[in-house]
């Protein structure tokens, strides 16, 4: 072939290729500018993460870069890091959060190119970036805002540089597959498991370990280059930790101050190794610390994530997946599944899956001859997916940095086919994955799908710029943080009670840090046990009807009692907003009064804590709960109470919903420094007992539905004669036993009864002490766990003067009065 002909060749192969690159981007820049709503849990949390990161590096200096780089205990740091150029040049949006997954997938694009050009040829690679600029995975992860494109692309990168090393012989492609692997492993903790296979397949084929026996043989240490080494990497290490230090301390990273010790190693063995390093041996070693230097800045910090790593690797990580369970056959298939539901589809599986089989197939006699090359694309993804098949932590996502070496290998099956077979069956690929390209790219086309699900790939990250769950009609973050506000002072506090897809805790923290909002955001519907309490200690709270079946446990305990009608909820809160749904569901942002943070108080809680200890142990059904005020309601609600029937004063000083004079039964009274409703039931009800902490009050009170009724009574003691006794006859666990005595005293002492009411085993379960007066008028509140049976009425008297008892005539402490009878509770 003629000079010529080569330069057009080059010429068409390269406008091919970059023709695809420059559509894939602005199809792909313009899903991002037409979609608002955020898809995707993960990713709002990445987005909130780069504004944090954004806000270290606005410290400036080391002080700055040091708290970019560690900031997050669990993902590293390479996806925050590549987004704050965009933010620096078109300000914290989701949009401009998109433009490095835009410029890195141009970048995969090429990669894929450049190593698919090493086994297929220049049209083939072509057609191979072509597959895999229409994969639906593929491009989600370019629109969306998650780690894998930052991932993908430093280990394709990793992957060439890896290939022409040729076996770690030529030293600078080397170093850079070392550096590309330190950069992927600041992308993701699961990088090792796409390259350990190529690597094991190189050092294997290209007899490291022979090499690297008769190197340890040979070692010479230069002591020069090794005391310059370790100067070097200790003033790099403190030139690095000193900075950041304080953040250290801070964030009470494990390793403390023995960072600076394990940098200093690092950095000098690496120098070394650079300083001296050579051949294939010194080329690994050298690789191998460059990447491990790189990764170290973030991995040495944050080393306990490995506690959380092993429990995402093999266990539930947090109640959000099965363990992993080698007999469960969903083990072995879910990738499988995976790829088609989410990468391929049924119907391009059809269409491609079987002929590529076909092609490999008929290259199984001439395996011998196979380019190696190809055996690393082919160990590489097969090695991955088994790795990935033994985690308990299985995403769809995990299979993305394999796209590009499964669009090669598609590709190179069909190069067993005749030229005119394969133009054919590839134009016949590019055109089913492009229609379902265009049907999650264009919403026009959304109705497509609806006929023809069957066809299709479906899932969570295949979504239209502004359709389906996509639809701008989802998006009512903004509105929501803007109604609620950022006051100065105590934050706002806002509670989440919609898990959705659509709409979740994720997407207004994201929202809440971008705009720097004085604001806390709590979960009450995740896999945390979120109580009762939990939710009154926010001021506002955020909830829908309809669908919430992604709502765990304990969110929907919280759901199933606001929808019961629970009187406390619907006093304290008062539905501000409303926002039809496009699924015909409705999102209802409530507010209540009081405190906003009540729990950062812990004077009152501490106050408030045993009065509604107290009040939970004492609760039965039938039983009245009064607040004295408003905000005593929030204080004391935030400890999970079990009250189902609650009175307190309307707002803007409306009265009590029920009037307090017709309340019965047993009476609960909660009061701070308003009294008003304590003293109006105590003036005609019958006090039991209270419970004092700080300022709170517990009160109870009892108010019988039925006349009291004489009882025989005896009279046991001298100093005093018993003439009546009224009460109830019989009473149920949780009320209050009314009791009225009249008295006639021949003791001029001021002394006191302690009325006690005695369980058939002869236990005191409950007392009120008041005075021997000549007319006694008090109430014995009844656990709620009484047994039935006969109970025994009766009293201590005492001289509380002198602290003594006076005896009964029988000499005991106990004078009997009467036996009331407690039935079961209704």
């Amino acid at each position: 072939m003629s000079a010529a002909k080569v330069a057009f060749h080059r010429y068409l192969v390269y406008a091919a290729l970059l023709s695809i690159i420059l559509l894939s981007t602005l199809f792909s820049l313009r899903w991002v500018q037409i979609n608002v709503v955020l898809v995707g849990r993960d990713s709002a949390g990445h987005l909130e993460q780069s504004i944090n990161t954004a806000e270290a590096l606005a410290q400036g200096g080391l002080t700055g870069i040091f708290q970019a780089v560690t900031l997050d205990d669990y993902r590293p740091p390479l996806l925050y890091l590549l987004t704050q150029p965009a933010y620096a040049l078109w300000g914290r949006s989701m949009d401009a959060a998109q433009a490095p997954n835009l410029v890195l997938f141009a970048l995969i694009l090429w990669l894929t190119f450049l190593l698919a050009r090493r086994v297929t040829g220049d049209w083939m690679a072509v057609f191979a970036v072509a597959l895999l600029s229409l994969l639906p995975m593929a491009t989600a992860m370019t629109r969306l805002y998650y780690m894998e494109n930052g991932l993908t692309a430093a280990l394709l990168l990793a992957l060439y540089a890896l290939l022409r090393a040729e076996h770690f012989t030529r030293r600078g492609w080397a170093l850079l597959f070392g550096a590309a692997l330190g950069v992927a492993l600041l992308g993701k903790w699961t990088a090792p498991i796409y390259l350990i296979f190529p690597v094991l397949y190189l050092l294997g084929t290209g007899g490291f370990w022979r090499q690297q026996w008769s190197a340890l043989r040979t070692l010479r240490v230069n002591w020069r280059a090794a005391l310059l080494a370790v100067i070097v990497g200790a003033a790099l290490a403190a030139l690095w930790y000193i900075p950041g230090r304080a953040f250290v301390l801070d964030q009470e990273m494990p390793l403390g101050d023995w960072l600076p010790v394990l940098w200093a190693a690092l950095f000098a063995v690496t120098l070394y190794a650079l300083f001296v390093g050579g051949g294939m041996i010194g080329n690994i070693w050298t690789a191998l610390l460059v990447a491990l230097t790189i990764a170290s800045l973030w991995y040495f910090p944050r080393f306990d994530f490995v506690n959380r790593l092993s429990d995402v690797a093999f266990g539930t990580d947090r109640g959000t997946q099965q363990s992993l369970d080698l007999l469960r056959l969903s083990t072995y298939t879910r990738y499988g599944e995976y790829w088609l539901t989410h990468h391929m589809g049924p119907l391009a599986t059809l269409v491609i899956a079987p002929v590529a089989f076909i092609g490999w197939a008929r290259r199984i006699p001439q395996w011998r001859q196979a380019r190696p090359t190809v055996i690393i694309y082919g160990a590489t993804v097969v090695g991955a997916a088994l790795v990935l098949t033994l985690l308990a932590q299985s995403n769809p996502r995990n299979l993305v940095p394999l796209l590009p070496l499964v669009a090669i290998l598609l590709a190179e099956g069909l190069r067993s086919f005749s030229r005119q077979v394969a133009a054919v069956l590839g134009a016949l690929w590019i055109g089913v994955l492009l229609v379902q390209w265009s049907i999650y790219t264009f919403d026009e086309l959304a109705p497509l799908q609806a006929r023809t699900p069957q066809l299709w790939v479906y899932g969570d990250y295949t979504a239209w710029p502004a359709s389906g769950s996509s639809a701008p009609g989802y998006w009512i973050g903004p509105d929501v943080l803007a109604t609620i506000g950022s006051p100065e002072g105590d934050a706002e506090s806002l509670g989440m009670l919609i898990d959705a897809w659509e709409i979740h805790r994720g997407t207004l923290r994201y929202l809440a840090a971008r705009d720097q909002l004085n604001l806390t955001i709590a979960p009450l519907t995740e896999h945390t046990d979120a109580g009762w309490g939990d939710l009154f200690a926010n001021r506002w709270l955020l909830r829908k009807d309809g669908d919430n079946s992604a709502v765990r446990a304990p969110g929907q305990a919280l759901l199933a009692r606001i929808d019961a009608g629970d009187p406390l909820f619907d006093q304290l809160y008062t539905p501000v907003k409303r926002y039809p749904l496009p699924n015909g569901d409705t999102a209802t942002l409530y507010r209540r009064d009081g405190p906003r943070q009540p729990r950062a108080y812990p004077v009152i809680l501490i106050e408030t804590a045993p009065i509604a200890e107290a009040l939970n142990a004492w609760w039965s059904p039938g039983a009245t709960l009064v607040f004295g005020d408003r905000d005593i309601a929030v204080w004391t609600a935030v400890h999970d109470l079990t009250a189902d029937h609650v009175l307190m004063p309307g707002r803007d000083g409306a009265g009590f919903p029920e009037p307090l004079e017709e309340l019965s039964g047993t009476i609960f009274v909660i009061s701070r420094y308003e009294h008003a409703a304590r003293d109006a039931i105590a003036a005609d009800s019958y006090f039991a007992r209270t419970v004092v902490s700080g300022d709170t009050a517990l009160d109870v009170f009892g108010r019988p539905t039925q006349p009291l009724a004489p009882l025989t009574v005896a009279s046991p003691w001298d100093a005093i004669t018993v003439d009546a006794l009224r009460s109830l006859p019989t009473l149920a666990p949780g009320e209050v036993l009314p009791v009225e005595l009249e008295v006639t005293r021949h003791d001029t002492r001021p002394l006191k009864l302690s009325l006690r009411l005695l369980a058939p085993d002869g236990s005191v379960i409950a007392q009120n002490d008041v005075p021997a007066d000549p007319a006694v008028r008090a109430g014995l509140l009844l656990p709620p766990d009484a047994m039935p049976g006969e109970y025994t009425l009766g009293a201590v008297l005492y001289d509380p003067a002198a602290g003594v008892d006076l005896p009964a005539r029988t000499g005991e402490q106990l004078g009997r009065l009467a036996t009331v009878r407690v039935n079961e509770q209704h």
